[in-house]
């Protein structure tokens, strides 16, 4: 049975003698489980079928040589696992096609030392893992900063990144920018402290990931901020509408330390190509339609006001006489 920390080995060799006692030398060291290969079809049989931490590979093979067969390895393996060469003279030379290649390591058959064959083996197969180790880790780490840590919602670099994707297509396509801000986040933490104020963040930002459509982005612009972009019913109506649906179901009251407090939500709504094409002109619109609302005491704004104007007035009833 495999152990769980042993080294699964493929080993190629073209001399069926020298192949059996390689494996047997090997496999005696008791962490290394043997796949014996003859041939470059073979050892590309074996490294798409089974888990291969690394792989020996004599220099000299015949019709074969050991430095094609890697090549072909790492052109057709995705994550091709660490190659240690064997060569039978041991040369300078093929010292240095080995490591310009991408060899991990080389080892001389004349005088083969186990110790230095397994150390050789161990060494790539340990280098390979933390370098996997510290991929892993690395994405870990960039999808923490995905994500803020107050508000659970996506992070402000994240949606600047996602923003700066939509206006970069190349030809100018028709999305909305909703700004949104608490009003009184400022007062809160003033009067009831910092982590009153955090918790109302997290309170409202649960409230706004459930207010969004599944499809469309929305996340953290700042310390007040919230960035919802939205790129499907792009229309003037459509995000009129959003922007009214947001506002209600935003405005609530929520309990902090015996105190109920009341939440108002500012918001502005700019689309693209219409109010701009590039990520500050287009929060610079929404921002400027939401100070115009919140000064004006209106529940949001929107900056295509032409367009947004002759829908309220084709909404209104008709007010003149019937005949």
């Amino acid at each position: 049975m495999e152990s769980a920390s042993s080294i699964q080995l493929a080993v190629l060799d073209d001399d069926p003698i020298f192949l059996e006692y390689i494996s047997a030398m090997l496999g005696h060291d008791g962490d290394m489980e043997i796949t014996q290969t003859s041939d470059g079809p073979q050892l590309l049989r074996a490294l798409k079928g089974d888990p291969i931490d690394c792989v020996l590979v004599d220099y000299n093979l015949g019709t074969e040589n050991g430095l094609n067969i890697a090549e072909t390895i790492r052109a057709t393996i995705p994550n091709a696992p660490p190659i240690v060469m064997l060569t039978g003279g041991g040369s300078e030379r093929t010292a240095v096609k080995a490591f310009r290649s991408g060899f991990s390591d080389y080892v001389s058959k004349r005088d083969l030392n186990k110790h230095e064959l397994v150390t050789a083996i161990r060494s790539a197969v340990g280098t390979r893992k933390k370098a996997q180790s510290e991929t892993i880790e690395a994405d870990l780490i960039k999808k923490r900063l995905q994500f803020d840590n107050v508000t659970g919602l996506y992070g402000a670099q994240f949606m600047q990144e996602r923003l700066g994707e939509f206006t970069g297509r190349g030809t100018p396509s028709a999305f909305g920018v909703v700004l949104i801000k608490l009003r009184n986040l400022a007062q809160i933490r003033a009067s009831l402290g910092h982590i009153a104020g955090d918790r109302l963040l997290h309170n409202f930002a649960k409230r706004l990931n459930l207010a969004t459509h599944a499809g469309d982005l929305c996340g953290s612009l700042g310390d007040d901020s919230f960035l919802y972009l939205i790129d499907r019913d792009v229309n003037a109506r459509a995000i009129s509408e959003c922007c009214r649906r947001l506002a209600q179901e935003l405005t609530l009251e929520v309990n902090l330390d015996r105190s109920v407090v009341q939440i108002i939500p500012a918001i502005g709504a700019a689309m693209s190509p219409a109010d701009g094409a590039d990520p500050v002109a287009l929060i610079q619109a929404a921002q400027q339609a939401l100070d115009t609302a919140a000064a004006n005491g209106k529940p949001f704004g929107i900056a295509f006001a032409e367009a947004t104007g002759s829908l309220e007035a084709s909404s209104q009833p008709d007010a003149s006489p019937s005949p």
